[in-house]
């Protein structure tokens, strides 16, 4: 997830504040933990706190 990070910054992707989270798009109860969307960085976004 840090790569992730690194490669978009620290900002989140909605409102552009300061972010450290990285959040998947599609949720992992929903794709189940075995699924290759899991580290797909495709389905991960950096978000703030109050976007989450």
């Amino acid at each position: 997830m840090r790569e992730v990070l690194d490669a978009r910054g620290r900002f989140c992707e909605c409102c552009g504040v300061p972010a450290r989270h990285v959040h998947h798009i599609i949720p992992c109860s929903i794709s189940g933990i075995a699924s290759e969307l899991v580290f797909d960085p495709a389905n991960l976004i950096v978000i703030c706190n109050d976007c989450h």
